[in-house]
């Protein structure tokens, strides 16, 4: 096997991933074509051949839609299913005043490169366009075929991007594991405390409450107002407290969390999560930490509130969004039959939209894929526990868990929670060293996975 030079491996991934932030794919409306040709070029010229499928796009004239999803694949000798390496080509919005540096500039300053998609997701399509890359060039003899999968529309939903290939060529990415985004590796000062591998996510809903009252002249008001109808169910939702609950997933992460030698007042009630007598109230103490809290229970959040149209009128409806993540195997019939039982308003109606790949089950720690990712973190990292990992978002992993494939998610860059907190926020960023670590991180990996 040759010897990987990751320092120099890290700085062209870095240059990949400059190239790709400059491309604006904000969603909506996506435009992820450019993006898909700048990765069609880079690997022709590594002649590695690459396909560019475009999605239907309703919103788009006839013939003019610029939604791509791009898959390479590289060839290995079948004694095992193929590797999907999944990343998504699209972004979500900025706020631009808001930003120091240009979010689509891609600068470097102070070992640390500044850019919408640094984190999520278009670090990762970097680093696995690297690892592809460096496998081809050295001729690397892979056991099984690798796909290089870069998605569109990720940030709406998927429609347009996993779901469409599912539902239109999934002979193209038929495999048998997938590493994406989805867990962490979790750096405090110069030390990473853990790698949190996803093997499991909750599910996404939008639940609409929508009121309605008696329009008028706002000088005359009325006692069945929209909105004071809706505000009065909001309350209620605000108070009630969904059940605590746990699973086998976030049990095996909090007992791990207990075993971290970190200064953290939540460790003990973390060791403590599934005692017979104290487990109650161990979770109920995690439930401090808002990102623990999400991972105990069912969770809701109103987003969008609308209602009226001018100020002089009393409006005929209220509505507010709702969004909810149902922990694996909930079912959405039951919680919205509880929230019209806490509502207790016959005239408020609760409706809601299918998540996304609902009822999906967990992929097994005890897979190898799940393994390779845990030899390979303590070989990079020998300090670092290795723990299952729930994540409270959504990622195109949980359609291809629902069709098969064993998913497993993680952000391979070294980030503290800080820079965490920048991913979808301003000033999204990426340092240079845990960019190159993340990248050895995950080729060893794919190494202990596909080399033959």
């Amino acid at each position: 096997m040759p010897e990987i030079d990751f320092a120099k491996a890290g700085e062209e991934g870095i240059k990949i991933l400059q190239d790709v932030i400059r491309f604006n794919t904000v969603n909506p409306p996506g435009d992820e074509l450019a993006a898909a040709n700048y990765y069609k070029k880079l690997f022709g010229n590594a002649w590695l051949p690459a396909e560019i499928f475009h999605p239907t796009d309703p919103s788009a004239p006839l013939g003019a839609s610029t939604r791509a999803n791009l898959i390479v694949r590289l060839k290995g000798k079948g004694s095992g299913g193929p590797l999907i390496l999944l990343s998504h080509l699209d972004v979500v919005g900025v706020e631009r005043e808001k930003w120091k540096y240009d979010p689509f500039g891609a600068a470097i300053e102070d070992g640390f490169l500044y850019g919408r998609g640094a984190i999520d997701d278009k670090g990762m399509g970097a680093l696995f366009a690297e690892i592809l890359l460096l496998l081809s060039r050295n001729k690397i003899s892979l056991k099984r075929d690798i796909l290089f999968v870069a998605c569109a529309d990720e940030e709406a939903g998927g429609k347009l991007g996993i779901s469409w290939l599912i539902e239109n060529h999934r002979n193209k990415i038929e495999a048998e594991a997938a590493i994406n985004e989805g867990g962490r590796v979790k750096l405090n000062g110069d030390r990473v405390e853990y790698v949190a591998i996803q093997n499991a996510e909750k599910v996404p809903y939008h639940i609409q409450l929508k009121a309605k009252g008696t329009p008028g002249h706002a000088s005359i008001p009325l006692p069945d107002n929209a909105i004071y109808r809706l505000a009065r169910a909001l309350t209620k939702i605000e108070e009630y407290k969904t059940p605590l609950q746990l699973n086998a997933t976030t049990k095996e992460f909090f007992l791990g969390f207990a075993e971290l030698d970190i200064a953290s007042p939540l460790s003990n009630f973390a060791k403590n999560v599934d005692h017979p007598e104290e487990g109650q109230r161990a979770r109920e103490q995690l439930t401090q930490h808002p990102f623990f809290n999400s991972m105990l229970r069912n969770s809701i959040a109103p987003t969008i509130f609308k209602s009226g149209f001018r100020n002089n009128v009393l409006p005929s409806e209220a509505e507010v969004t709702l969004n909810c993540r149902l922990l694996p195997g909930e079912k959405i019939e039951s919680f919205v039959a509880e929230l019209n039982r806490v509502v207790a308003d016959d005239t408020v109606e609760i409706t809601y939209q299918q998540g996304k790949a609902a009822g999906v089950e967990p992929s097994s720690s005890s897979h190898g894929v799940f393994q390779a990712l845990s030899n390979s973190a303590v070989k990079v990292w020998p300090s670092a526990k290795v723990i299952p990992f729930m994540s409270t978002g959504a990622t195109d992993s949980a359609e291809l868990r629902q069709i098969g494939v064993n998913c497993y998610g993680i952000l391979p860059f070294p980030l503290t929670e800080e820079d965490e907190g920048r991913m979808h926020g301003h000033d999204e960023r990426v340092s240079l060293k845990s960019f190159t670590e993340g990248l050895e991180f995950i080729y060893r990996a794919v190494e202990e996975i596909a080399v033959a």
